[in-house]
């Protein structure tokens, strides 16, 4: 699979965010009742492209157990608090079933892992 960043567009359970939809750590105007994670990316990084291909092949296999979002930093001015904290990409955090993002996961970005800590800790943590 030849992947970038911009394919996620293409897949309907990832939904694509602006840095403005997260105000204090939670996602707003976004109405789900399922955990998540919220990939921040930047286009020129190979190791957000990779993280990318990995993102589609996890939201294939949990269908609608979870809700995948990310935002494509390159799109924005840099301006928002959220973009301020990261210091490296890709970033990733769970989000709760409450769209708030709770902890930054720092595990391994391959398809098999992704799927695994979004089935076992996610699904067990609705905050």
């Amino acid at each position: 699979m030849n992947t970038d960043v911009d394919t996620l567009s293409a897949y309907s359970n990832i939904v694509e965010l602006r840095p403005t939809d997260i105000t204090s750590m939670k996602i707003e105007n976004r109405q789900t009742n399922r955990p998540g994670m919220v990939a921040l990316l930047s286009k020129g990084c190979i190791h957000c492209q990779k993280l990318a291909e990995n993102y589609i092949k996890a939201s294939l296999a949990l269908s609608n157990e979870v809700q995948l979002y990310y935002i494509i930093l390159d799109k924005w001015d840099g301006q928002s608090v959220l973009e301020k904290t990261i210091r490296a990409v890709p970033t990733l955090y769970f989000v709760s079933s409450s769209n708030v993002l709770y902890q930054k996961y720092t595990g391994a970005y391959d398809r098999d892992t992704l799927v695994s800590v979004l089935k076992n800790n996610l699904s067990s943590r609705k905050r």
